[in-house]
């Protein structure tokens, strides 16, 4: 399990960490085959392997504020390039707003050496053509 959290990380550009829990199945697999489309990684981690797959991967500051803020309790994390991950806030983000998957709260996230607070990641899902941004 450890081999297979390091190859997920091992391109970790960014990702957005989010609180997984209380939602159906049926959510689930919408919010899955929404970020598909997107392009984006998406697992269900526990914690503390998480933390050692990200410590050798990223600055010590920014594992250091990912590891005590963002990796606890039952959690999700979305991850890919980073034009992928802000389009992952924009499918978060729309579906907080619609209330379509209940248990699903963004915590934050992780772009290119700094650890971004709820709202930064709000602010990047509210950017127009976020798949355009980078390219």
């Amino acid at each position: 399990m450890n081999a297979e959290y390091e190859k997920w990380f091992s391109t970790l550009d960014g990702a957005i960490f989010v609180k997984f829990e209380k939602h159906t199945t049926e959510s689930d697999r919408v919010l899955r085959k929404s970020l598909r489309k997107e392009k984006v990684g998406y697992r269900v981690v526990k914690n503390r392997i998480a933390r050692r797959a990200i410590e050798g991967r990223i600055s010590a500051e920014a594992a250091q504020s990912v590891t005590k803020n963002l990796l606890k309790g039952p959690t999700a994390i979305a991850f890919g390039p980073v034009e992928n991950v802000i389009a992952a806030a924009k499918v978060f983000e729309t579906a907080r707003k619609a209330k379509s998957t209940p248990g699903i709260e963004v915590r934050g996230g992780y772009f290119q050496e700094r650890s971004f607070s709820v709202e930064q990641v709000r602010a990047l899902a509210g950017l127009p053509a976020a798949k355009n941004c980078y390219r």
